[in-house]
């Protein structure tokens, strides 16, 4: 059995050229720091991020239903010092529900 999808052309063309690009996306942007002009915030808040499943009414077992979204995140980063503990991102509560990223010795990332 055989199955053939149509793809967008520009997310093709995206991932062919994802190494000449020299240009940040900007379809979908949601935060782009610092503004025009102005120094880089020591804080900024956090962009409300889309749903990514809801309950799903329908269910017998009243589960939920996978709305098919996501994220990227972008980075790009000049920072003045490669000392370990640095915070680049951190969008967690007090519950420690979101998302970090610290440089220790290594970038690491952790998502709740």
């Amino acid at each position: 059995m055989a199955r053939v999808h149509e793809l967008d052309t520009a997310l093709l063309e995206g991932l062919w050229g994802q190494f000449e690009t020299a240009s940040v996306a900007r379809g979908g942007l949601l935060l782009s720091l610092p503004e025009a002009g102005a120094a880089m915030p020591s804080t900024a808040p956090m962009p409300r991020l889309p749903a990514f499943c809801q309950r799903d009414q329908g269910r017998t077992d009243y589960g939920t239903a996978d709305l098919r979204q996501g994220f990227t995140l972008e980075l790009w980063l000049r920072l003045n010092s490669l000392a370990a503990g640095q915070v680049v991102l951190d969008s967690r509560r007090r519950v420690a529900v979101g998302c970090a990223c610290r440089r220790p010795p290594r970038v690491h990332w952790s998502w709740r």
